[in-house]
């Protein structure tokens, strides 16, 4: 086998050793991305709320607020880790 086909099959194998901390950090995106979402519609919610002086569900805003809030530190932090995993795995092959 050439050397130029060892190269390539290095170069995968580097590849697929990384995907793991690649989906992970794209399902954490997309949970912070909907936790976001949600703090933003309830946000909405209270200031409509004050403003038009609706007796809108601000309870049920805030409890929703603050569980974005915990899935979007979760998420957070599974990115951080996963961020932090992808660039040991570079370090670690390069």
């Amino acid at each position: 086998m050439s050397d130029c086909g060892r190269g390539a099959r290095g170069a995968t194998g580097r590849l697929i050793r990384m995907v793991p901390s690649l989906k992970t950090m794209a399902i954490s995106l997309y949970g912070l991305r909907r936790s976001l979402d949600g703090l933003r519609r309830d946000a909405q919610t209270v200031a409509h709320a004050v403003v038009d002086g609706n007796s809108a569900d601000l309870t049920g805003a805030a409890v929703r607020s603050r569980e974005h809030q915990v899935a979007a530190e979760a998420n957070a932090a599974t990115l951080k880790r996963a961020n932090d995993t992808l660039g040991s795995t570079i370090d670690i092959l390069a």
